[in-house]
């Protein structure tokens, strides 16, 4: 274990910079990567319509501004969802 070094960045790995998960890489560049791979991923995550209603609803039960807030917009969505009903609009 003696002078090894992060695959990644080149750090030389300790027991405390080291990666439990990632053995030949050390915890900054785990975290790194993996920060990246989240947003990545996040923003490949689009709701539907119909998601956006279903959760504007969901957060419309708190009794709260915010509730309040969602709760129009789900309406305003489901009137969207109407129209593009009525005129063929496809998302």
């Amino acid at each position: 274990m003696d002078n090894q070094k992060c695959e990644i960045c080149g750090m030389t790995l300790t027991e405390q910079n080291r990666s439990k998960s990632y053995k030949h890489r050390c915890k900054p560049c785990v975290a790194k990567l993996t920060a990246e791979r989240r947003a990545k991923a996040k923003e490949s995550e689009v709701m539907s319509l119909d998601e956006a209603i279903k959760h504007c609803r969901e957060r419309g039960k708190q009794c709260d501004d915010c509730g309040r807030e969602h709760l129009q917009l789900a309406e305003w969505l489901t009137e969207l969802k109407k129209y593009r009903k009525i005129f063929k609009i496809q998302k």
